[in-house]
């Protein structure tokens, strides 16, 4: 439940335009907090099941890269602040682009939340297998279109007849003696 409070906190802190103020806002500074808090239950979660277990998990991988990008873009928004005035315009646009990939994972953590739910659950295991069949078919398809496109270059390379080519170039063209 506080994770997806920690959702809307980012979401509302993303529809405030003024985002790129001199200094924290209230709502940064309670996202600041949540971090926090979801730093300690990492940092609890990493000490009670073990270093080897933690990172076997792909969702505390997740957790602990969106961590680091929250924790380095408070950082830099605090030297972006604090700092000379003439590189901070450009420390606090780097800090918007961190804080935009550490939104999008955060984001991506709902899924592993959503594969608990008895109705989502399957339905996002199908679309998974979906995806996979289709990647498959992209890739026969691939394979496909370059064996075609090699086929058709060796036969008109070996026969010299190209579409710029004129008739005086074209040799052994089977067109060339065609009288329509």
């Amino acid at each position: 439940m506080t994770y997806c409070l920690f959702i809307l906190l980012l979401i509302v802190e993303a529809l405030e335009l003024k985002s790129s103020a001199m200094s924290l806002s209230s709502l940064e500074w309670t996202t600041f907090v949540f971090l926090l808090a979801y730093i300690y239950n990492e940092c609890h979660s990493l000490w009670s099941e073990g270093y080897r277990f933690y990172f076997s998990h792909q969702g505390h991988k997740t957790n602990a890269m969106t961590l680091v990008l929250f924790f380095l873009f408070f950082v830099l928004r605090f030297f972006g602040v604090h700092g000379n005035t003439a590189i901070s315009v450009k420390v606090l646009r780097v800090s918007s682009y961190i804080v935009a990939a550490a939104t999008i994972m955060a984001c991506t953590r709902l899924y592993e939340y959503l594969r608990a739910h008895p109705r989502f659950g399957p339905i996002q295991k199908s679309l998974s297998k979906m995806l996979q069949e289709t990647l498959f078919f992209l890739v026969i398809l691939f394979i496909y279109l370059v064996a075609f496109g090699t086929a058709m270059t060796h036969i008109y390379g070996a026969t010299r007849f190209a579409v710029n080519k004129t008739e005086a170039e074209a040799q052994d063209c089977p067109a060339k003696s065609f009288d329509g």
